[in-house]
């Protein structure tokens, strides 16, 4: 890593000391608190000493005192009750309860969008529902069949698990094979030389990045003899790594679309 002199981008003008440990991290741009530190101190003065005197009119603060107590009636949907709510909650609110709101929708039926949300906080939190009406959900769906009860989303449902686990599917393949997966030692070695090697940064945007990726020449599933060789291997950031595999592909990978791809500008 290059030990040249690095400012601090705040404006202050003092320099960023070189730790060992940014080497794996990157250098940063700014020294520990100087990050909210943008303008300079004369630059605050100026526009500290513009807004003396300045306050909001009499009339402004009774707007927002007005705006902020505000109320408007309105009339729920169940019981013809009236009762007044905030004008910024006048818009959604229909109901003068939550017992209102849960005999009107018993009566009636959810809507999809409301059955949608129900799915979805179910599924982040399924003990939001006590052990009583989870036995009542139960017993009212006893014998049905999953496409009785949901209908053609089931067929999509099966569609999104079969894709994901295909995805996901390495096959019968020896521990050698799986290099990501952290069994391979010799792959861990050869990743650690290969970042000594382009000196920790970037050989497309020539940055030192937290998210350093070492990335195989000739294909690591193709080419078994230069899997662990140092001059197979070359440092992309993890950006600049997926925006190589979008243009080029993930397979029959060449030397040639690597300079191709260095050469181009971000």
């Amino acid at each position: 890593m290059s030990k040249r002199k690095r400012l601090c981008k705040c404006g202050c003008g003092q320099e960023i000391k070189y730790k060992p440990y940014y080497k794996y991290y990157g250098i940063p741009r700014f020294i520990s608190g100087h990050n909210a530190r943008l303008m300079t101190r004369q630059m605050k003065k100026k526009f500290a000493l513009l807004r003396i005197g300045i306050h909001c009119s009499e009339a402004t603060k009774e707007k927002i005192r007005n705006k902020l107590l505000k109320q408007v009636i309105l009339t729920c949907v169940e019981c013809d009750k009236k009762f007044s709510v905030s004008l910024s909650s006048s818009k959604t609110r229909k109901f003068h309860n939550r017992k209102c709101y849960l005999i009107y929708h018993h009566r009636e039926g959810l809507s999809d969008n409301a059955i949608q949300k129900m799915i979805e906080t179910k599924r982040k939190n399924p003990l939001l529902f006590s052990k009583e009406t989870r036995k009542k959900i139960g017993n009212s769906k006893e014998g049905k069949t999953y496409e009785e009860i949901y209908g053609d989303r089931a067929g999509e449902e099966r569609k999104k698990r079969r894709e994901s686990h295909r995805k996901r599917w390495i096959g019968k393949k020896k521990c050698e094979e799986r290099p990501y997966q952290g069994c391979d030692w010799k792959y861990n070695e050869w990743r650690k030389k290969v970042f000594k090697k382009n000196s920790y940064i970037c050989q497309k945007c020539k940055q030192n990045s937290d998210t350093l990726q070492a990335h195989h020449i000739k294909n690591f599933s193709s080419e078994k003899k230069l899997r662990h060789k140092i001059s197979n291997g070359i440092t992309f950031c993890e950006k600049c790594h997926k925006l190589f595999h979008k243009k080029h592909g993930q397979r029959n990978n060449t030397l040639n679309q690597i300079l191709e791809f260095i050469k181009l500008r971000s």
